[in-house]
């Protein structure tokens, strides 16, 4: 085993780490000669194990409120109902984190395994003996953090033999894919849930070398939510887009009929007053901003209107201004997190994402499959997951006044309503189905 300087189960608070694993920007390389030659020399003296059929280790940084985290629970309570099939979680930070253990619960009460992968520092002057040299060598061209990740992860499989290693997310992908090379584990899927990284603070410059060393091997399958991530990861990596498979989100249709609505006392709403809603989270790549602009200008032709939004994040306390400055603090309704967003949608008259990056949100389906009308900006993955003109539409403006003209219109209209009743359901159950993505 490598040189232990602490176990905790965190990789934050990296100062015991020594700088000596990597001189590079904390980025890491941009060489795709340098994580080729990684990829090669782990292959060479990979250390396979004996693998348990049927085991598939899902891994991500944790269990969040987010979309991709969802997804993950989704995925393994399908998994957990095929016949063969032992899936479990592994989060890196999941129980050291506030906020990444969000979902826990729900996996837990399915009667899956949740597990925080125990985090090791690791000392470079003291070698890094988990690994052969070669490869070692080879590793400590990546940033500190990443080495410690890949190393303890690398320990975590073989304590697992997973015949599966499935990562979600850029960082963790790579950090996963490079582990289970290094163990020898035989199938790798790792899974892209937006468009590509650049320009985001997820970017960083090892993920593209590392991808493309990762996309040479056959037993590594990409996946992506939507055609237009897909697309957008091979423009990235100059990749073949047939090098990743879409397998779009899956919605848990029973689990969403399941879900008692919010009453309007308990929002403090007026009985039966219309309500548009916004389910995402206050981070500038959401455009909360340009929600509520959207919101105020809905405002002032729709007085009986109310908005709710679900979600939290940096950006609160600058929306809390922005509510107080309009005179209209009555008429909104910032919830926070809930673990069931489901239910404001059922006594939801629209949904509104207006945001800038979008991977396929989970908020557009569940609301289609609810019979509420979404519209949403023209990003990403979002013409992907609406039935463009019967029961959501998409932006092409970021003008709050169009914006606000297209809500109102799939509020009021009958024939839109009543369109978005009709097909919602179906247009999910056909596309966007549990048991298929499973």
């Amino acid at each position: 085993m490598f040189h232990v300087l602490e176990e905790r189960a965190s990789p934050k608070g990296t100062e015991n780490t020594s700088a000596e694993l990597s001189e590079a920007h904390d980025q890491g390389p941009q060489d795709s000669t340098q994580l080729d030659h990684l990829v090669k020399t782990a292959q060479i003296f990979a250390t396979p194990f004996e693998a348990v059929p049927g085991r598939v280790l899902l891994i991500n940084d944790g269990l969040a409120s987010g979309g991709a985290e969802r997804q993950i629970v989704n995925t393994l309570t399908g998994l957990r109902k095929k016949e063969g099939v032992d899936a479990s979680f592994l989060g890196e930070r999941l129980a050291c984190v506030k906020g990444l253990d969000f979902f826990r619960g729900d996996l837990e009460q399915a009667g899956i395994s949740v597990e925080t992968a125990l985090w090791r520092s690791v000392n470079a002057r003291d070698g890094l003996p988990s690994v052969a040299p070669e490869v070692a060598d080879a590793l400590c061209r990546l940033p500190a953090q990443a080495v410690e990740s890949i190393l303890n992860l690398t320990d975590e499989f073989r304590k697992r033999r997973p015949s599966v290693v499935h990562a979600w997310q850029d960082s963790t992908s790579v950090h996963a894919g490079i582990a289970a090379i290094i163990c020898g584990v035989p199938r790798i899927v790792l899974s892209a849930r937006n468009i590509s990284p650049t320009g985001t603070p997820r970017f960083r410059r090892y993920l593209l070398p590392a991808y493309n060393a990762l996309a040479k091997l056959p037993n590594v399958t990409f996946t992506n939510n939507s055609d237009a991530g897909a697309q957008s990861y091979a423009n990235w990596l100059g990749l073949p887009r047939n090098r990743f498979v879409v397998l779009k989100n899956g919605v848990d249709i029973a689990g969403l009929d399941a879900e008692p609505p919010y009453s309007y006392d308990q929002l403090g709403i007026r009985d039966g007053a219309p309500v548009v809603c916004g389910i995402f989270r206050l981070t500038p790549t959401k455009r909360p901003l340009l929600w509520l602009k959207t919101a105020f200008e809905i405002a002032q032709s729709q007085p009986d209107v109310h908005f709710v939004i679900v979600g939290d994040g940096p950006l609160r306390r600058a929306c809390v201004e922005q509510i107080e400055k309009s005179g209209l603090s009555g008429r909104f309704h910032l919830l926070g997190e809930t673990p069931s967003p489901a239910r404001l949608l059922r006594l939801s008259n629209a949904l509104l994402l207006t945001s800038e990056m979008e991977g396929a949100a989970n908020a557009l389906l569940e609301a289609q499959c609810l019979g509420v009308p979404v519209i949403c900006t023209d990003v990403g993955g979002n013409s992907d997951s609406i039935y463009e003109g019967v029961t959501g539409w998409i932006s092409k403006s970021t003008d709050p006044n169009e914006l606000a003209g297209l809500v109102v219109s799939a509020m009021t209209d009958t024939a839109k309503i009543a369109s978005v009743k009709k097909e919602g359901r179906n247009f999910i159950t056909n596309h966007f189905g549990l048991d298929r993505m499973v």
